[in-house]
């Protein structure tokens, strides 16, 4: 063959974009979960949504953040389909998730800057232009003007939002308003970390030594919730984070660049959120003189057949129901919440490997499968030194005085939250842990 005047092979870019959008939520929530991930990324600790409506529905969004400004790299990806961040730190691999905008418009507007960028289609090419502003603006800003009118949920883009900022680098407060009104304003607040200590903390590492934990710790976590003008509510977790080494060999380190094209981090993150623990003064424990009867007490409620322990109502839904991971099954979360179950009463969030539209872990391509079961193995490690230290300072909290047949709420929440079930909907998920 005579390649000297070859042809490149086109793409038809409105196709690409549509099959792409076929895997991701066409609602509000999808889009605004990529925008709070890009500005995660970019260090922002605020993300702005401003709503503007005709009549009832919004024909206009517009999604600011205070992270930092674009550089010229940052614009030059953001043209490039399938050019993901390059940052080993960072969520994005696949390049994708920016275009998730293009379910809601034709012509999506970036600013950063005194730079802004507008998109257009020219029939089933998708093209730029780009130039400078007389204003600098300290922030960055995406502009939707919506292809059609839309009508929106609070209560759902709220649960969206909330779930969102769980696990967030960066980004404490989301704030949401409609035609200039408040509706929505979401912050989280972090306590002071303590450590984890345990006899077999050196010894945390996953299956075959790819990740090793080199502390642990846990903190308290606030979510303040205020809708509009109604009363805020406050949704009380607690987060166990593990800073992991890795090591991988160089032929493993040379297949992750030449799928990722990017390297391996030198260090990662796991981090498990727990409901936060039953409150000091509970109502009188349950009490039983017959141990078999005790013991059933305790398995009944850890199969959920015992609705109330220590106060609560049963058919009660509890403020920030969606954040619980007792009341809205445990889930795994890459940056942002994903449809897969931990099988626990907890959230797991790690650099997990996903596959394109960030809801499930990848198992398929043999390295990726590799990666996502070693750092499954070793959240399992962790979830169980952290059960391990809390069940022993309960001991050593208890004195001769209690009352041996008494049911410790504290106890038995952690033994809940550590009984795991089948997972959905890949079941080696919950096999690993």
């Amino acid at each position: 063959f005579d390649f000297r005047n070859a042809e490149c092979v086109t793409v038809n870019q409105r196709q690409l974009v549509d099959k792409m959008l076929a895997r991701y939520s066409t609602k509000f929530g999808g889009v605004l979960r990529e925008l709070i991930q890009n500005a995660d990324d970019s260090g922002a600790d605020t993300v702005e949504v401003h709503l503007q409506r005709q009549g009832q529905q919004v024909v206009r969004m517009i999604v600011g953040n205070n992270g930092r400004l674009f550089t010229d790299e940052d614009w030059h990806r953001l043209t490039r389909i399938a050019e993901g961040n390059p940052e080993e730190s960072t969520v994005g691999m696949f390049g994708v998730g920016f275009y998730s905008v293009f379910s809601l418009t034709e012509r999506p507007v970036v600013q950063s800057g005194d730079q802004i960028l507008a998109f257009k289609w020219k029939q089933d090419q998708l093209t730029y232009a780009r130039r400078s502003m007389a204003n600098r603006a300290g922030h960055t800003a995406v502009y939707l003007d919506l292809d059609k009118p839309r009508s929106w949920d609070l209560d759902e883009v709220s649960a969206t939002l909330q779930q969102s900022i769980l696990f967030t680098k960066a980004v404490s407060t989301i704030r949401v308003t409609c035609d200039d009104a408040p509706q929505l304003e979401i912050t989280r607040r972090l306590a002071p970390p303590e450590v984890v200590r345990h006899d077999v903390l050196s010894h945390v590492q996953s299956e075959h030594a790819m990740f090793t934990a080199s502390t642990i710790q846990r903190r308290r976590m606030d979510v303040h919730i205020q809708h509009g003008s109604a009363l805020p509510q406050q949704v009380g977790l607690r987060l166990v984070e593990a800073t992991l080494k890795v090591s991988a060999d160089d032929e493993f380190h040379s297949q992750a660049r030449h799928i990722l094209k990017k390297g391996l981090p030198k260090t990662a993150t796991v981090g498990l959120i727990y409901d936060e623990d039953p409150p000091e003064d509970p109502p009188p424990p349950v009490r039983t003189h017959d141990p078999r009867s005790l013991s059933q007490a305790l398995l009944d409620f850890a199969l959920g057949i015992e609705k109330v322990v220590y106060g609560a109502r049963e058919g009660a839904v509890p403020p920030g129901k969606t954040l619980s991971p007792s009341e809205d099954a445990g889930r795994v979360y890459v940056g942002m919440r994903t449809s897969q179950t931990t099988g626990g009463d907890f959230h797991l969030a790690a650099p997990f490997y996903p596959t394109v539209e960030r809801e499930l872990i990848d198992f398929g391509n043999p390295a990726l499968r590799a990666w996502n079961c070693e750092l499954l193995s070793v959240a399992g490690g962790i979830s169980r030194v952290h059960y391990d230290s809390q069940m022993h300072i309960l001991q050593q909290q208890a004195t001769g005085n209690d009352d041996p047949t008494a049911i410790n709420p504290v106890a038995v929440q952690l033994l809940t939250a550590h009984c795991l079930r089948d997972t959905k909907p890949e079941r080696l998920v919950g096999e690993t842990l």
